[in-house]
């Protein structure tokens, strides 16, 4: 699973993707980026990166802006930074978390991500969904949290108490497989590759 979509129920769905460079773009028959926006950009808009410094966003095919100022050169992004893609296209970048490199992009500007998400989350080693602020994922009526993590060549899935996943009960630690769907306490969601 290199992406796949989190549909967390009560809250939303969150378009996950795990490599360390993610290309942004337009959502055209024949267009393979990771994360496709329904909107007037190129189709290979920009890209971003994660390495040891944070993350890089770097122009590719089109204006692309931080803060309102144009770039043109590969420039390091900070949580809270607005990103504009040509025009119209804006969204927010988070990096809630300081002990994590997970960050996630959200859509400011309307525009929709195909598959529909609300947020994209670039996960490092690990995404935090739960009820704190600096969850990549908030989930506000959740007790505590459920952190899904990279384990080898797997993401995992780990929270407090007994978790079902497709129909087989783990204690607090399990894979996500793709179609999984996961059940604790006091929240759900599931897997979907995309």
């Amino acid at each position: 699973m290199q992406r796949f979509m989190l549909w967390i129920d009560a809250v939303g769905g969150y378009l996950v993707c795990l490599n360390d460079a993610i290309v942004v773009g337009q959502a055209a028959p024949g267009t393979d980026v990771d994360v496709p926006i329904q909107a007037d950009v190129s189709r290979r808009h920009a890209k971003i990166v994660r390495d040891r410094e944070g993350y890089i966003l770097e122009p590719l095919g089109g204006k692309v802006a931080i803060e309102g100022r144009v770039i043109t050169e590969p420039a390091l992004l900070a949580d809270g930074h607005e990103i504009a893609l040509g025009d119209r296209v804006k969204l927010r970048f988070r990096k809630p978390h300081v002990l994590s490199s997970s960050a996630r992009l959200e859509v400011v500007s309307g525009h929709r991500t195909l598959p529909q998400a609300d947020a994209v989350v670039l996960m490092a080693e690990s995404c935090v969904l739960g009820p704190k602020w600096q969850d990549h994922v908030f989930c506000r009526d959740w007790a505590g949290d459920v952190v899904l993590y990279r384990s080898d060549e797997r993401v995992m899935c780990r929270a407090l108490g007994l978790l079902d996943i497709g129909g087989q009960s783990h204690d607090g630690r399990a894979p996500l497989e793709p179609g999984s769907h996961v059940v604790g306490g006091d929240f759900s969601f599931s897997v979907e590759v995309v």
